[in-house]
């Protein structure tokens, strides 16, 4: 295939356009960020809570607040996302609506704002020929801003046109109590269980049949150490026959971890069982390499462990588990007499991990 792209365009043309590609790659965290804040800023403007704004994947760099928004910049500034939603008043499609389409509208300003300064470059089919003739990086720029523009408004998976598709189909009734629902998750994230399981039980008994609330509450009770009640959350959902397959795959995580911490008769050989189930599905997802990391661990496999840990940990961004994680390491590191591995390890965990955890890592030490 590159044999024939060369050919086609020569070598120095698709030696250029490589070239001006790769420069115009390194400056896309900057379309990126003003995506983000585009959709943050408008979403304040709007009347929206802005719960979090996460710059970037893998393992966070920098975690503030400011004015109640949560700001997460990772590692790799290449993708991002804000949680909003509205907090009442009329127009609340409208609203959100303006606030979603801010974002992708960022990337065609980008384009406007460089044929307007440079109109004899970007404003002739000559000018853009530039691109594969010579270093033009801000041509490269240009085209991956709109390549950018077109994928964010596919509705697929979690990308603005998906919202803005999900937001003209939705209910008036949902809109509304969304506010309530991401509450609830805000209070998760921040390792509030009391109140986020409070908010989750209120949002459930308006919306039985949610099962992501189910999936929630089940997290804030394994968090509670509440293994038997998470369990009894989650069960059902797993074993129903139309559960989707992607949220199966993560019941199937998240019943394996709660029977790691529980540890009666017979809940290792199934926690075994359902974390290779998720794992075999996606072995690359931070969350089911977490949980399989954890099995090892918890069955002295120590540096199968870390081994597992260790790559979970390159794309994790939630700092209760990337807490978690070191919390794992730093137990395998001490139950395996690596003391400088534990050091650094312990170092890491910022939150205090689940109660079982905590108490492993103790004895340990």
């Amino acid at each position: 295939m590159w044999v024939t792209f060369v050919f086609w365009m020569g070598f120095a043309g698709a030696f250029w356009l490589a070239i001006n590609l790769c420069v115009a790659t390194v400056l896309m965290p900057i379309a990126v960020l003003f995506h983000e804040l585009a959709h943050a800023l408008v979403g304040r403007l709007m009347g929206l809570r802005v719960f979090v704004m996460n710059l970037g994947q893998g393992r966070p760099l920098f975690r503030f607040e400011v004015a109640q928004t949560r700001i997460i910049i990772g590692r790799f500034p290449m993708h991002g996302y804000v949680r909003m939603v509205p907090e009442g008043g009329p127009r609340q499609r409208l609203r959100v609506g303006a606030a979603v389409l801010a974002g992708p509208t960022t990337h065609l300003l980008w384009i406007a704002a460089m044929m307007g300064l440079w109109p004899a470059s970007f404003g002739s089919l000559d000018g853009w020929q530039a691109f594969n003739t010579q270093f033009a990086p801000l041509h490269g720029f240009a085209f991956l801003n709109l390549l950018v523009f077109l994928r964010n408004l596919l509705p697929i998976g979690t990308n603005d046109g998906a919202l803005l598709v999900r937001l003209i189909l939705a209910s008036h009734l949902r809109l509304s109590d969304g506010f309530d629902i991401a509450l609830a998750l805000d209070r998760l994230d921040r390792n509030d269980n009391d109140e986020a399981l409070q908010l989750l039980d209120a949002a459930i008994a308006a919306h039985p049949d949610e099962d992501p609330l189910h999936l929630s509450r089940g997290t804030a009770l394994l968090r509670l150490d509440r293994l038997d009640e998470a369990l009894a959350t989650w069960e059902p959902l797993y074993a129903h026959p139309m559960c989707p397959e992607h949220q199966r795959l993560l019941l199937a995580s998240h019943i394996a971890m709660a029977l790691i911490f529980r540890e009666s008769p017979g809940d290792l050989e199934r926690a075994d069982l359902l974390s290779t189930e998720a794992l075999d599905a996606l072995p690359r997802d931070e969350a089911f390499l977490s949980t399989r990391g954890a099995f090892r661990f918890a069955t002295g496999e120590y540096a199968i462990g870390e081994r597992l840990t260790l790559r979970a940990l390159e794309t994790l961004t939630d700092p209760i588990q990337r807490s978690e994680c070191f919390a794992w390491l730093a137990y395998g590191a001490q139950a395996s007499g690596k003391s400088r591995a534990y050091a650094r390890y312990a170092r890491q965990i910022d939150i205090r991990p689940h109660p079982r955890l905590h108490a492993r890592l103790a004895k340990a030490h």
